[in-house]
């Protein structure tokens, strides 16, 4: 399943959800479906951490209590990838997390002169969220229960301002990512074929 341009202009997708919403599963999809480049914050920041350094030690300590990375250190690291794909479709998966990470991210859309944008929020309940996050990942260190809940309420006091955001600038595209992940990617390429104005090839 892919779908070809019928717009020169890059896409840019923002894949925005709870742990346990399944968006990186589908961001990785979406990315491969679209030909774009795949950018999860997740992936980059647990790269950086396993490296050597006060930061990255730091970083590892934060990440394992379940806590959120300063925005700084976050922009950082995916502005590299801002620079290096800015003229080829790319796929925000897990950022922009606060209000703050937000306005640089659109300062950044801006400076680099991408207007094909969609912000797409995979939303599922926070009962199904743990039972997947309990049953997917048990590979994570910071998936202890006290550690999943701080994650999900730091996601529904710090992100939902940031869903709100791009709500207000008519770019949100809520999806219901509660059934198989065949079904929602299905239905994900679907919309979006449809919004960017592809086609299957």
């Amino acid at each position: 399943m892919r779908a070809s341009k019928l717009s020169r202009k890059p896409l840019t997708i923002i894949l925005l959800g709870k742990s346990g919403s399944g968006k990186t599963t589908h961001g990785k999809f979406l990315a491969k479906a679209f030909g774009l480049e795949y950018m999860g914050s997740g992936t980059l920041l647990r790269q950086f951490a396993a490296k050597k350094g006060f930061s990255s030690r730091k970083l590892s300590k934060i990440m394992n209590k379940g806590e959120w990375v300063p925005t700084f250190l976050v922009s950082n690291l995916w502005f590299r990838v801002f620079e290096k794909y800015h003229d080829k479709g790319i796929l925000l998966d897990g950022s922009p997390r606060k209000i703050l990470e937000a306005n640089i991210v659109d300062e950044a859309l801006e400076w680099y002169e991408r207007g094909n944008i969609l912000v797409v929020l995979a939303d599922v309940k926070r009962d199904l969220a743990i039972r997947r996050i309990l049953r997917g990942h048990r590979d994570r260190s910071d998936d202890t229960m006290k550690a999943i809940r701080e994650r999900l309420t730091l996601f529904d006091r710090e992100v939902m301002p940031v869903v709100r955001h791009y709500a207000k600038k008519g770019l949100l595209l809520k999806v219901d990512t509660s059934g198989s992940p065949d079904e929602v990617n299905k239905k994900l390429f679907k919309i979006l074929s449809s919004h960017f104005g592809l086609r299957n090839k």
